[in-house]
């Protein structure tokens, strides 16, 4: 009961983008970084991955 009492009491409305109604306008250069970030995100663990599971192979003898 106590916690709805100060929800109520503080605006939580200043925090965070809770109404924001414009958009953003992106450049070519934004555009290209926000893809080169995600192509980062997504596939440079896996190559990671990949990279290490090779060696261990190697190591290990079991490939080549």
């Amino acid at each position: 009961m106590e916690d709805e009492d100060k929800d109520e009491e503080f605006d939580w409305s200043n925090y965070g983008d809770f109404e924001r109604q414009g958009q953003v306008d992106l450049e070519g250069q934004d555009i290209l970084a926000i893809c080169i970030a995600s192509l980062q995100t997504i596939f440079l663990p896996l190559l990671i991955l990949t990279a290490f599971l090779l060696v261990v192979g190697i190591l290990m003898g079991l490939i080549l």
